[in-house]
């Protein structure tokens, strides 16, 4: 499973690939890059739920 590495997002879709190298677009968030995050269902589910705790923790800490 491929999952973006700003969004957690795992709508990845190749976006330019060749010789140099690939290229990934994540289709919820945008995000172009080289780097995606390659893991499995499980770790999938507790990468998520620590991505929600520490946005959580983000915002609350810009809006008190």
């Amino acid at each position: 499973m491929q999952v973006c590495p700003k969004c957690l997002g795992t709508r990845i879709d190749l976006y330019l690939g060749g010789s140099a190298g690939k290229l990934y677009r994540c289709l919820d968030c945008g995000y172009v890059g080289p780097v995606v995050i390659v893991t499995t269902i499980e770790s999938y589910a507790s990468l998520a739920k620590e991505f929600e705790s520490d946005e959580r923790k983000r915002v609350q800490g810009e809006n008190p």
